[in-house]
């Protein structure tokens, strides 16, 4: 509660976090106060900025991410992208996207130089705060604004919002303090990773930063194919296609296995970059038997980590889990209805090797969703949804 410098977090910050720890209590003799504590949250977080904490900006960050993931989980999305949203502004508006930014002439902003209003870092400590508030923030946004179709509230292309910043290192890493655990200076770290410029990001942090990136990129080049795209755009289109492509297999040979010993972290980030693969063949799993192919072995392979995973000790997920665990329960519905749909007459209730084989995948998603649905109210309602779509085939 002191924090190092002896100074208490700022009040919304302490007021979310209260907030969260009767959330997460499922004790009935507190969960009565979780609205008060709520809406006492909410008043100071909107106070947060006026306030004169040393450590304001950083503390409002982690206070709007606490209440975006609190308000998901909760199925409340509009409040919850609306502090998404405004946590995105203060990485932005306070120039985090350009830490160790080796153009000197991007670091202005179009406010010039007193729009950046932090002062410099304290330690590689402090520093490494920062980094990674940028990239959970991104990571979310990338997340989450996929998940529901609405515009990214960051364009890597626009030059005043180019990521710069160095990738996030794991905050109690043993190597933290050594003097060359950052770069000197860095540019263009998200574009020059979706361009496969190979990169010293290799923390549990930054591989879920990219699968994210790669979810995302996948997801939203998938949404723009028409059928009926002339030459040029099909031949435009099939470039980026095989380009993100290739960068998502290339980065899911090098990412680490999940082992029993595994995080929660390693677990969303390898269910991210599989269902990347999944939402970037889907628009063509119906015709494309390659695609068809690519998806089913994606699912698979979400289902093997899910099956490796020390699920039940897990206790609570990042709640966008449910989202991917609903993207690849579709992926085997889909085939079950395909399978089916392709049985000889007299055989039509008799269920194949190869459809059983489907069926316990689903049962395997539904059962690890079943594990975090008491606890998360998201996964709960997509829990039922998946049933409900499962039963029905």
């Amino acid at each position: 509660m002191l924090g190092q410098s002896g100074q208490r977090p700022a009040a919304g910050l302490l007021d979310v976090v209260y907030l969260w720890a009767i959330h997460l209590s499922g004790s009935e003799e507190f969960i009565t106060d979780e609205a008060g504590y709520l809406s006492r949250a909410l008043r100071t977080a909107a106070e947060a900025l006026s306030g004169t904490h040393a450590n304001t900006v950083i503390h409002g960050i982690q206070t709007e991410v606490l209440l975006a993931n609190y308000f998901l989980r909760n199925t409340r999305f509009l409040e919850g992208k609306y502090h998404l949203s405004a946590a995105v502004s203060l990485v932005i508006s306070s120039g985090l996207h350009r830490i160790r930014s080796g153009d000197s002439a991007a670091l202005g902003g179009p406010l010039g130089p007193a729009f950046h209003s932090l002062t410099p870092p304290r330690d590689i400590i402090d520093e490494c705060e920062r980094i990674n508030a940028l990239w959970t923030v991104l990571t979310m946004n990338n997340c989450w604004t996929t998940a529901d179709g609405s515009p990214s509230n960051i364009l890597y292309t626009d030059s005043q919002a180019r990521i710069d910043t160095p990738w996030p290192l794991d905050i109690n890493a043993l190597d933290l303090n050594q003097k060359h655990a950052l770069p000197h200076s860095s540019v263009g770290t998200v574009s020059n990773f979706l361009a496969n410029v190979p990169d010293s990001g290799l923390s549990e942090a930054a591989l879920h930063a990219k699968a994210a990136i790669l979810f995302e990129q996948a997801s939203r080049l998938a949404s723009q194919y028409r059928p009926n795209m002339n030459n040029e755009q099909l031949s435009q289109f099939y470039l980026s296609f095989n380009s993100i492509d290739s960068l998502i297999e290339g980065f899911k040979v090098n990412i680490p296995s999940v082992q029993l010993h595994s995080t929660r972290e390693m677990l969303v980030a390898r269910s991210l970059a599989h269902v990347a693969t999944i939402q970037l063949h889907n628009p063509f799993v119906v015709e494309n038997e390659a695609s068809r192919l690519h998806a089913l072995g994606a699912a698979r392979a979400v289902v093997a980590d899910l099956v490796r995973a020390p699920v039940n000790d897990y206790l609570y997920v990042d709640p966008i889990m449910g989202t991917l665990l609903m993207a690849t329960c579709q992926v085997f519905v889909t085939e079950l209805g395909r399978l089916k749909s392709h049985r000889p007459r007299t055989l039509t209730s008799v269920i194949s090797q190869e459809e059983r084989s489907i069926m316990d995948a689903v049962d395997s998603v539904l059962a690890v969703m079943n594990v975090f649905a008491p606890g998360c109210r998201l996964m709960a309602s997509q829990l039922i949804t998946m049933q409900q779509l499962y039963h029905a085939i």
